[in-house]
């Protein structure tokens, strides 16, 4: 995706870089009508396959070694990559940041092959350590994701990890934001299976009025969903979360997204009050029990956010559109 938005590639002539990438990302097609994103972060990897309001992503630890990064995701496939870099979006020795093409083997398959790739390159971005007289340098790119008006979350243990249901609103926004993720342990593999949806239409979610008490709510969200659950507040710091809601994930089908075995809280604030807690693991003590120290893929993904932000920041300090 980001490749895509800046509209870099390598360089002609480009050679491989002595150093692998600590932070890096390509992106290709899949089959389909899937795209595949890898993302580097130090010796973790990660791949995403992507299609509309689904994507699964794949979590391993890798090996760099000689300019070259190697992993495995148990049958799924495999890469082996060398960065043959680009041009430089910026001139700066401290942001060395560059366009390039990721050369070696890319080769995945998804399970019951909704999806594969295979390939021998790839367009990218890399982004090497900058040296150690840059290490005061800030260029971070702040972010803050305001107060949220609604938050609903919901729960559960799975045999192999967790079933997570977000229901989120934030100041100024219309519509719902309807999220659902089944995060699994495969060997030493992490998978995390999303899908989304936005909710605005009559009907799709009813809540109790702001502090009324008891809360409750209703959601019908649209494909990849399908059925309703209702939240119910039952007693102080007791809650229910019921009905036959759930959705479709890449490589595991229909997941069921509310039911007796989901712990769950809600939220929901008026204008001028501060917003809800972004966690709501201060709402109610049992969440906290199921999800522990929180989810091993967080890490990952702040990674990428933060990565996002400071390419767009780059290529606009280069003279690129984002």
């Amino acid at each position: 995706m980001l490749t895509a938005l800046l509209g870099v590639g390598p360089a002609a002539g480009a050679k491989p870089s002595r150093e692998f990438p600590f932070i890096g990302q390509f992106e290709l097609p899949a089959s389909k009508r899937y795209r595949v994103e890898g993302f580097f972060f130090g010796n973790l990897l990660g791949l995403e396959a992507r299609s509309g309001r689904v994507s699964a992503s794949y979590y391993v630890l890798g090996r760099r070694r000689h300019g070259r990064f190697t992993a495995r995701f148990g049958p799924l496939g495999r890469v082996a990559l060398r960065f043959h870099r680009g041009r430089a979006l910026r001139g700066d020795p401290c942001e060395p940041i560059r366009s390039g093409a990721y050369r070696g083997t890319i080769a995945f398959a998804g399970e019951r092959r909704y999806t594969e790739v295979h390939a021998e390159r790839a367009r990218g971005l890399g982004l090497v350590l900058p040296p150690r007289r840059c290490a005061a340098s800030t260029s971070t790119v702040p972010y803050n994701g305001g107060g949220l008006r609604t938050h609903l979350l919901a729960i559960a243990r799975r045999p192999r990890g967790l079933a997570e249901l977000r229901v989120r609103r934030l100041p100024g926004e219309g519509r719902l934001r309807v999220e659902a993720a089944l995060e699994e342990r495969r060997g030493k593999m992490l998978v995390v299976r999303e899908a989304f949806a936005r909710v605005g239409g009559r009907g799709a979610f009813i809540a109790s009025a702001p502090g009324k008490h008891p809360a409750f709510a209703f959601l019908k969200p649209p494909k990849p969903f399908a059925g309703s659950a209702v939240f119910e507040e039952t007693g102080v710091g007791a809650s229910s979360w019921s009905g036959d809601l759930s959705a479709w994930l890449p490589g595991a089908g229909r997941v069921a997204m509310a039911g007796p075995k989901f712990a769950s809280a809600f939220c929901r604030r008026p204008p001028g009050v501060a917003g809800c807690p972004y966690d709501p693991m201060t709402v109610q003590r049992p969440l906290s029990k199921l999800q522990g120290n929180g989810s091993q893929s967080q890490l990952l993904a702040e990674a990428r956010l933060s990565w996002s932000r400071y390419v767009r920041k780059s290529a606009s300090s280069a003279g690129s559109t984002p």
